[in-house]
């Protein structure tokens, strides 16, 4: 019965200690470093929309709202 027992805690430190998540040894490369070629890289794909006459401030929600949607 204590063999039993040592490979039940065994079996169970095993599962606490494995890394659920898988891992990789390849760095992901994005083809930006800042906040300016990001949004370079999403106008290039058609993603970006610029407005003017809007107010940061009160019109922020209301444009974020209206993102969310498809045209």
């Amino acid at each position: 019965m204590p063999a039993q027992a040592d490979s039940v805690r065994a079996t169970a430190g095993a599962a606490q200690s494995a890394d659920p998540a898988p891992r990789s040894n390849v760095e992901p490369r994005l083809a930006y470093d800042d906040l300016r070629q990001w949004l370079e890289q999403a106008r290039k794909l058609g993603e970006v929309k610029d407005v003017s006459g809007l107010s940061w401030q009160e019109d922020i929600g209301m444009v974020a709202g209206v993102a969310m949607h498809d045209d």
